[in-house]
C-alpha cells in the first residue's frame, strides 16, 4: 500500500480485539470520505451477525450521526459487488420501508469475515459498496471473533482513525 493509504481500526469492543481496515479511496471515494468521518468520531455502533448474507457483522451507523456527516446522504454505487470476499467491508443506504416496513433510513456497514457472504435480501440481491480491506493479518482474528457472533447476539464496535 502507499504511505498515502487511510487506514481505521475497528475495535470489537466486547471480544478485546482491534483488526485493522484500509479504505479504498481509489474506487469508493465517497464512501470512504463518509466512514473517514465516521472513523473521527469514534460512535459506538451496535454489530449483530447477518441473519441472511453468511458470515457478515452488520451494523447501522445511527441515523442522526449520519445526517450529521451530509456526505452519508449522497453516497452513489461505488466499487459495487453482491458477493463479498473474507475481509472486505461494504456500506449501503436503503431507505425507510425497504426492511420489510421498518420506518427509518438504514445506513448500514457490513464487516465480512468468511468466504460464501453473499448480499441477498429479502427484496433480493443487494449490491453494497467496497471501501475498505482487513488487513490479511487480522482475518484470522475477525473471523474467529465473527463466528462467535453468532450465539452473541448486538455487541459494540468502534471505527477509529489511526
Amino acid at each position: 500500500m502507499s504511505s498515502s493509504t487511510r487506514t481505521v481500526a475497528i475495535d470489537l469492543t466486547w471480544a478485546g480485539v482491534t483488526v485493522h481496515a484500509d479504505l479504498l479511496d481509489g474506487r469508493a471515494p465517497a464512501t470512504c470520505a463518509a466512514v473517514w468521518e465516521l472513523a473521527g468520531r469514534e460512535v459506538p455502533l451496535e454489530a449483530c451477525h447477518a441473519i441472511f448474507s453468511g458470515r457478515e457483522l452488520g451494523m447501522h451507523v445511527p441515523v442522526d450521526v449520519a445526517r450529521d456527516i451530509e456526505i452519508f446522504d449522497g453516497i452513489p454505487p461505488e466499487n459495487h459487488s453482491a458477493f463479498p470476499a473474507p475481509g472486505d467491508v461494504m456500506y449501503q443506504f436503503c431507505p425507510s420501508r425497504q426492511f420489510g416496513g421498518f420506518e427509518g433510513d438504514v445506513y448500514d456497514i457490513s464487516l465480512c469475515y468468511g468466504p460464501d457472504t453473499r448480499l441477498l435480501m429479502p427484496w433480493g440481491w443487494s449490491p453494497a459498496n467496497r471501501f475498505a480491506s482487513v488487513h490479511y493479518a487480522d482475518r484470522d482474528t475477525l473471523a474467529e471473533v465473527g463466528s462467535g457472533m453468532v450465539r452473541r447476539g448486538v455487541e459494540e464496535l468502534v471505527f477509529r482513525r489511526t
